[in-house]
């Protein structure tokens, strides 16, 4: 099996997510961090946008019958 990610962008996050492994999601800040250094997906001040950007990434995969699945 390969490794597979998504990722969904809106104008202040990037998230991605990925098939397998153990910390699996990145959440990160476009504007205060664009080089994408500081991952904020375990931040409890950002669990709120993590939440959003996984329903915006479930909506694009319904929208486009894309087959992706995190193990």
């Amino acid at each position: 099996d390969e490794i597979q990610g998504r990722a969904v962008r809106t104008p202040r996050f990037k998230y991605h997510v990925w098939n397998r492994g153990e910390d699996n999601e990145q959440l990160f800040d476009m504007i205060n961090d664009p080089g994408e250094t500081n991952n904020l997906a375990s931040e409890p001040d950002y669990a709120a946008s993590l939440e959003e950007h996984r329903q915006h990434l479930t909506d694009w995969l319904g929208s486009t019958d894309d087959s992706f699945q995190v193990n």
